[in-house]
Order: C-alpha cells, then sequence, then structure tokens
C-alpha cells in the first residue's frame, strides 16, 4: 500500500528541557531530587547552598550492607553526636551547557582530593559529553581511587525525568506532567478508535464508492450556499464518493482528468479544465461544458488509445479531523453528513495522491515518469473531413466485436493499401454491421499512424491479444518485415452522425 502524503501537521511532542532556565542552587535542587532515589542513603545534604561547600554540591552517605557497633563509654551522654556511618558521595552540579575535556579535568582536580577522596562520585551538566570528555572523567577518578563514578549530561537528566516515577519532578522544576498527557493522549485516541469503527459499520471496510457529504463544522448556512459569494471557489459542504477506508482516515476521489501518458517514452500530461469526479447532481454538465468535453475527448482520442489515461486523485479525510458523524442525513442529502473542520486552502483534506490510470486494474505511479507539455490552452471542435458513400467490409469476427461493443476490435489493421483512402476525421460505415436496434452502424477515424512488425512484434505492451487481432484482420501471420497501417476509430451514435450530416448540408 502506497503512503497517502499529507501536510506537515503540529505534533504534541516534549521539546529538549531548558535546563539553562533553572538558577544554578535551583539545578542543584533538581539533581538532588534526583538523587534520592539513585541509592539507599542515610542522608543527602544540600552543601552547596551553605557557601561553604569544599567544591562540592550535595554530599549523601550510602547506607552499607554492614556497620560496625560503635563503642560508647561509660561516661558519654546518652544525647551525644555520633559520627555518621555509610559510604560518602560527592555530588557537583555545573550547570553549563558545554564542558570539554579540560573542563571535566579542573572540576575534578578542585573537588577531589586524591587523599580523602569519596567513595563516589556524580558530575552532573546540561551537556553533551564527547568521548574524550567521558574517557578524561574515568581517568581522573581512577586515578584519585573513586570507586563508583557517573556522568550525567543531558540526555541522562532528560531520560530520567521521563520516568513516571520522576513526573512531579519534571512538572516542579519545568511545568510538565508527562502522565497528564498520557492520560490525555489515551482520550484520544479512544476518540479516534470510536470514529474508525463507526464509519468502517457505516460505510464498511471496502466502501463501493458511496457518497458521503463532508460538512464543515463552523458553516451554520446548510443547505443555502448562495449565502457565500465564495461557496465556488471555498464550498462549505463537499459531497464526494468514499474509495478506501484507510487506516488513517477516509480516502476520496476528488479529481480525474483527461491524460496522455506515453510509458515507453515515461512521459505524461493532463487538463484540468474538467474535473470528471464530480458527482454531485449540483454540479451538472451544462451544455457549454459538454461541448468543452467533446472538443478535449476528440483531442485525446487523435493520441494512440494505448497512451489515453486518467489522472486519478485520491486526498484524505483523517479520523482525528473528524469533528461529528451524522448517520442518516437529512431530506437535503440523503447520506451519512461529516462534519470536519475545513481549512480555508485545503477544506476537509489533509493528504493528496496522484497516479495515472489507464483502466480499472491498471494504474501508474508519477514517480518514474516526466511530465510535458502535450495538451493545448484552448481546444479545437473536433473536425469531420468526409463521410464516404462507399461502406467498409470487415471480416464477420471483427464485425461482431464492433458491434458488441469491444474496444479492443476499436482497431483497423492493413497491410496492403485497402484502407489508404481512410484519414483522420473520415467516418465510414461498416457493411454488414448493424446497431442492436437495426439502424446502419457508422465508425469515424481518430487515429492513424504506420508501424512496422519488428516493433509490434518486439514491444513490450503488446499483448498476445492484440497480435491475434492483427492477423486475424490481415488473414496471415505478422511478419516483422510487414508495414502495418493501424487506424483506431470509435462507434458513432446515431445523433452524432445526424448532426454530422447536418453540418456538412
Amino acid at each position: 500500500m502506497k503512503r497517502m502524503p499529507s501536510k506537515p501537521t503540529v505534533t504534541k511532542t516534549l521539546g529538549p528541557l531548558h535546563f539553562e532556565d533553572l538558577d544554578p542552587h535551583r539545578f542543584e535542587d533538581l539533581i538532588r531530587e534526583l538523587a534520592y532515589d539513585f541509592r539507599d542513603w542515610i542522608s543527602i545534604e544540600a552543601t552547596g547552598r551553605s557557601g561553604s561547600d569544599d567544591g562540592f554540591d550535595i554530599r549523601a552517605f550510602e547506607r552499607s550492607g554492614y556497620s560496625a557497633p560503635m563503642a560508647v563509654e561509660s561516661n558519654e551522654d546518652k544525647d551525644a553526636v555520633h559520627p555518621m556511618e555509610g559510604r560518602v558521595w560527592m555530588f557537583q552540579c555545573k550547570r553549563e551547557r558545554t564542558v570539554g575535556p579540560k573542563k571535566v579535568q579542573t572540576i575534578i582536580e578542585d573537588g577531589v582530593s586524591a587523599l580523602e577522596p569519596p567513595y563516589g562520585y556524580v558530575l552532573a551538566a546540561p551537556a553533551n559529553f564527547s568521548k574524550a570528555a567521558y574517557d578524561k572523567f574515568r581517568e581522573e577518578l581512577r586515578s584519585r581511587g573513586v570507586m563508583e563514578f557517573y556522568l550525567w549530561g543531558r540526555a541522562d537528566l532528560e531520560d530520567m525525568l521521563h520516568l513516571p516515577k520522576n513526573d512531579r519532578i519534571l512538572f516542579a522544576f519545568f511545568g510538565i506532567s508527562l502522565i497528564t498527557r498520557r492520560k490525555s493522549r489515551a482520550a484520544e485516541l479512544r476518540a479516534l478508535i470510536s470514529v474508525k469503527n463507526r464509519l468502517q459499520k457505516l460505510i464498511g471496510i471496502h466502501p463501493n464508492h458511496d457518497p458521503v457529504l463532508l460538512r464543515d463544522s463552523k458553516d451554520i448556512l446548510y443547505p443555502y450556499e448562495g449565502e457565500y459569494d465564495d461557496f465556488d471557489s471555498r464550498p462549505r459542504w463537499i459531497e464526494k464518493p468514499v474509495v478506501q477506508m484507510h487506516p488513517l482516515g477516509l480516502i476520496f476521489e476528488v479529481g480525474r482528468y483527461f491524460a496522455i501518458c506515453d510509458l515507453e517514452a515515461k512521459t505524461w500530461d493532463y487538463t484540468d479544465v474538467i474535473n470528471q469526479a464530480r458527482s454531485s447532481p449540483d454540479h451538472a454538465d451544462n451544455q457549454d461544458e459538454c461541448q468543452l468535453r467533446q472538443r478535449i475527448q476528440a483531442f485525446v482520442e487523435s493520441f494512440p488509445r494505448r497512451q489515453h489515461a486518467t489522472l486519478v486523485e485520491h486526498r484524505i479525510v483523517r479520523f482525528e479531523a473528524i469533528v461529528a458523524i451524522d448517520d442518516e442525513g437529512d431530506a437535503e442529502k440523503e447520506m451519512p453528513h461529516i462534519y470536519v473542520d475545513f481549512d480555508a486552502a485545503n477544506g476537509p483534506f489533509s493528504g493528496v495522491q496522484r497516479s495515472i490510470s489507464f483502466s480499472q486494474y491498471h494504474s501508474e505511479s508519477l514517480e518514474e515518469l516526466k511530465r510535458i507539455s502535450i495538451f493545448p490552452a484552448e481546444f479545437q471542435e473536433p473536425s469531420t473531413r468526409l463521410i464516404h458513400d462507399r461502406k467498409l467490409s470487415l471480416q464477420g469476427s471483427v464485425g461482431d466485436g464492433i458491434r458488441m461493443g469491444r474496444s479492443s476490435d476499436f482497431t483497423l489493421y492493413d497491410c496492403d493499401g485497402a484502407m489508404d483512402f481512410l484519414q483522420v476525421g473520415d467516418v465510414i460505415a461498416l457493411e454488414g454491421v448493424n446497431e442492436t436496434n437495426g439502424e446502419q452502424l457508422y465508425i469515424k477515424i481518430a487515429h492513424r499512424r504506420s508501424e512496422n512488425g519488428t516493433k509490434i512484434i518486439s514491444r513490450k505492451s503488446s499483448s498476445s491479444m492484440e497480435i491475434a487481432s492483427i492477423e486475424s484482420q490481415l488473414g496471415r501471420t505478422l511478419s516483422r518485415e510487414d508495414t502495418v497501417q493501424i487506424l483506431e476509430f470509435k462507434r458513432l451514435k446515431n445523433w452524432e452522425l445526424r448532426e454530422l450530416e447536418g453540418s456538412q448540408r
């Protein structure tokens, strides 16, 4: 499944924490809070706030597994204070964003004595330490006999603060609560799942191009589109068919445009003057648009039929953008109504995907194709060169295919010059081939070209059915030396023939 592109959206993620906004003493308080669960302490002292910290900001005594009983002399006061037992840890806090190897060395030299080293040591700073800084940190502390040591950089501090147990600390120092955010996100997900399941039951996992009405949740004037001066350029409700239930939302077909695509040359173009995806009866073609459609069709038919294509445009309405769903609709629009916050530029949609379609079962991505200029700015009236009095004789199987409307048979092949008199725009009756109502069937030559047998046989897009059709009309096997005249045509409806006859009188 191809990914549906979408415009960038703002997401609620947690960015870098601004440690630099904390004053030095507040940063020390933060580290002390994080240190409480680091070991099983007997006590933790905020020595840095006293002003005489001997280079340390926090001193802590870790409870050891065994403490020797203290000897108490008989004449000692029962309330006398005894020395604290336990391993000594020292914490130094540097609220600096850059701490290199030399700075690390200076901090340790100034703070850690080789004669009376602590058991453990932690240096905390909101900096991104390099490998060289880590190496210098280990080297200096090992040389001083420190048994355990840790370097808490920016990434380590953020990881600790993101732990659920430290959510109260994160909130106290930065005003952020991830637990609250998770609860909010859980509620959003439950709402999204509810919308998805409801639409899945309403429309089905595999929608059948059934239309729905997309409505702007901010609109209060439905169904009176005349109340908006800019409704044509910025509609507040749109009727569109659902073509796919995507994991991210509903995919709608919003555009079908006449296109020409040459897969051999990997080129394509389209015209957007007619959108064939407009399904609403409110947008029924008027006479001018019908005539424009005929002119575009005539232009497309002047190219080889294998290059006739449709540019299909799909767009998505994401589940999270859906505000409300009206399953039943109303008397004006008896279909589901889906309320979305419309965007001024994109309406209810947030993504677009385009592809070239040759048939229901054959589509091509635009990624490997190059768009060139093919369609004109203005389309001319289709011309008819000549309506022949004579009839064209075809073999029975070919005539049967044309009468039954098999589009694969709407091509004539000739190698003997029997059809040289036919040119693009010519109209001619088919001998022995009648419409289903018994009237004479006429065809109009839309495109003519010549190809040699080698090209036809070697072309990747040539199917065995195409070659069989050529050989059936030639009455023999196609040879690589043959020069084949290829005439593609369309059937004329009776009213089209009468109009042509009237125009040539």
